[in-house]
């Protein structure tokens, strides 16, 4: 079962990965040029690929 959960936690991470690089391949088109740090393909890429990331690791960490 440990296995399982850990393939369960790396696609988890990788899922994430995916969805981040996903959200910053779109930040290009939603770009407004007004040249601020914070563009809505960045938000996106914290918000949609940095909640599994972290639950994938949070998950890899409660292993016994």
């Amino acid at each position: 079962m440990d296995k399982l959960r850990v393939v369960a936690a790396a696609l988890t991470i990788a899922i994430g990965c995916a969805l981040a690089i996903t959200a910053i391949g779109v930040d290009y088109p939603l770009a407004d040029g007004d040249g601020g740090v914070v563009t809505p393909g960045i938000v996106l890429a914290v918000i949609f690929g940095g909640a599994p990331i972290i639950t994938g690791l949070a998950a890899l960490q409660r292993m016994p």
